[in-house]
């Protein structure tokens, strides 16, 4: 087992954290650029929009472009969140951050 994994908050302690905050800075940069999402990602979200069941709710963690929002039927609740804000509705979530 390495030092990270016995470290209490798992992450190799506070010499792990510097490493973390720069990964989680560089993981904004990409992801705050719609541009770096694959176009493949579009045909998955058609694909997942067809099994979601009528009336559910579904929490879209790592929304990317939200396309899966505009492949939705009506009468499902969709609740967007990303690592960087898309739009108003979005919720901003680092998973990363503990």
């Amino acid at each position: 087992m390495t030092e990270a994994r016995n470290s209490p908050d798992g992450a190799g302690g506070e010499a792990a954290r510097p490493a973390r905050l720069e990964t989680n800075a560089a993981n904004r940069l990409h992801w705050g650029d719609p541009g770096n999402y694959p176009e493949g990602w579009d045909q998955r979200a058609s694909l997942a929009a067809e099994l979601i069941a009528p009336q559910a709710a579904i929490l879209d963690l790592g929304c990317g472009r939200m396309a899966l929002r505009e492949m939705l039927p009506e009468g499902r609740r969709y609740v967007p969140a990303a690592l960087t804000a898309r739009n108003d509705d979005a919720a901003v979530v680092d998973l990363d951050a503990g």
